[in-house]
């Protein structure tokens, strides 16, 4: 919508709203020829102003899932270099890191080790990336609530 655009927007709404204060008791038809004497297409105009409301509805809805989708970008690239980094560890490798996991004080994670045993590597490695990806995610929200 262009400044003239608005311009024009603007002069008829002022011109409803002082119509809309001068005219109480009246009946819409002579707040409607009222309008009409000044000038203003009422159908035209109600159609801009609603067009103007849905163009403002839909650009907000716009900017919402724009900055849903930053923030969706952002996370997506601080987890994706912890992905794919333990899958070329033993299982010795990996099961050594769950010990460490599992000992790190306020640590809320625990494992049943004799699950643990009958996983494969990849099951571990998968296991270790959602670990992080889950702690790193807490750490952001801690940093979010300070």
């Amino acid at each position: 919508m262009g400044t003239h655009e608005k311009d024009k927007l603007i002069i008829l709404l002022d011109a409803m709203t002082d119509s809309m204060g001068s005219s109480e008791g009246q009946p819409i038809e002579d707040v409607i020829a009222e309008l009409k004497e000044e000038g203003f297409d009422i159908n035209t105009s109600r159609k801009r102003i609603f067009e103007s409301i849905n163009m403002a509805s839909q650009a907000a809805k716009r900017q919402q899932l724009d900055v849903a989708r930053e923030e969706r970008l952002a996370a997506e690239a601080k987890i994706s270099s912890r992905i794919g980094k333990y899958y070329n560890w033993t299982k010795e490798q990996l099961l050594e890191k769950m010990q460490e996991i599992s000992v790190i004080p306020g640590s809320e994670f625990s494992f049943s080790y004799r699950e643990l045993e009958t996983k494969t590597e990849e099951d571990l490695a998968a296991l270790l990336e959602d670990l992080e990806i889950t702690e790193a995610i807490e750490e952001e929200k801690d940093k979010d609530e300070k």
